[in-house]
Parts: structure tokens; C-alpha cells; sequence
């Protein structure tokens, strides 16, 4: 699926929708390629002069699925890893986004988001930055690190709280990565995928 990330029920789930009516495990996936495409343009065009068209020079943003629960799971689990680590360390969270942003646009790709957690030692994966993309991304892909940090709240602290004699304030997480639970929003989000890295998705098959 070049490197979108599915969950084992979305894979399920599209199976289903293109099952071919041969008998074996057969996909329809020229039908598959075909539904994709329909972000850059429509089929049989050529065919029927008269169909009615978007503005391409208006509709900018394709197929963008909004986060969904698990999204906002996968995100509270990043930004409590995140929390932690910055408070134990006592570090300045913005300044280890700021290397990476040369322009104090205050945003950063995903592979530098990922690069910049690792580097804290914070380990994250390809569907947890997926999620921070779909929550925190802008129009083009790039996450805005500025409201992940406030929704972080770093480094802010309630004096003489009472002692609660913990040593640790640890939380293991294991977050089950369940993804889009219907077919019309996992369409957009491979969409999505296939619009802003200009995958050509029949070469995949």
C-alpha cells in the first residue's frame, strides 16, 4: 500500500469493498486505482463532454480525513511520552523543533516531527505521526509544533503540592491501533496519502 498506514481492519475492510466475484481472494483493483484517482481527475471524461467539474485552482486540500478516536488516542499517548520526558529533563520542548524549522514558520514535516521525538529518545511509530498529522497538520501535511507543545503543557508545575510518596510518575501505554472503522474515511485517507506524495498507485499492481 506504499507505506500508508493501515490497521489489519481497514486492510480487511477494503478487501471486502473490492472483493472480486471470481472465486479465490482476488482484488478488483483497477476499480481500486480507478476510486483513488478521482482526487487529480475523473474517468471517461473523454466519453461524456458534458460532465460537471471542480475548480482545480479552488479545491486545494483532497480527500483530508479528520482524526478520529483512535487518532486522538494515539496523540494523547505521544503527548504523555512527550510530557514526561520534558518535565523529567527539565528541557525548553520548543527549542528541538525550532532546529529543524530554519524559517520560524513554526511548523515541521513529518519525518522531522518523528526525527526530532527520536532524537529525545521518545520512541514513536509510523501510525502515531500519521495521527499527529490528521490532528496538528496543516493543508499541505506539515504538523504545527506550537499546539502540540501547549496541549503538552510542559514544564508548568503547582507548588507545595502534597508529597504523594510515588517514586515515579510513569505510565505504560499500549494503545490498540484500530484506524478508520468505515469506508468512506479510509478512502479519503489513502487519498490523502496518494495527493500529497504524487503516487502513481497503478504501478503498485
Amino acid at each position: 500500500m506504499s507505506k500508508v498506514v493501515l490497521s489489519g481492519a481497514e486492510f480487511r475492510a477494503l478487501c471486502e469493498r473490492f472483493q472480486s466475484p471470481k472465486e479465490g481472494t482476488h482484488i478488483l483493483w483497477r476499480e481500486f486505482s480507478d476510486c483513488v484517482d478521482e482526487i487529480f481527475t475523473k474517468k471517461n471524461l473523454e466519453q461524456s463532454v458534458d460532465i460537471q467539474l471542480d475548480v482545480a485552482r479552488v479545491d486545494t486540500l483532497y480527500g483530508s480525513a479528520p482524526p478520529d478516536q483512535s487518532d486522538h488516542a494515539n496523540v494523547a499517548g505521544v503527548i504523555e511520552k512527550f510530557k514526561f520526558l520534558i518535565n523529567r529533563e527539565r528541557l525548553d520542548p520548543k527549542s528541538f523543533f525550532q532546529d529543524q524549522d530554519r524559517h520560524n514558520h513554526f511548523k515541521v514535516s513529518p519525518k522531522q516531527f518523528k526525527q526530532t521525538l527520536t532524537l529525545l529518545g521518545i520512541e514513536i511509530s509510523d501510525a502515531e505521526v500519521a495521527s499527529c498529522v490528521r490532528t496538528y497538520g496543516n493543508k499541505i501535511g506539515d504538523i504545527e509544533y506550537l499546539p502540540f507543545i501547549r496541549d503538552a503543557a510542559c514544564l508548568q508545575y503547582v507548588i507545595n503540592e502534597p508529597y504523594s510518596g510515588s517514586r515515579s510518575t510513569y505510565v505504560n501505554f499500549n494503545i490498540d491501533f484500530t484506524g478508520a472503522k468505515d469506508i468512506s474515511p479510509l478512502m479519503n485517507k489513502i487519498k490523502d496519502h496518494v495527493m500529497r506524495n504524487r503516487i502513481r498507485i497503478g504501478e503498485f499492481f
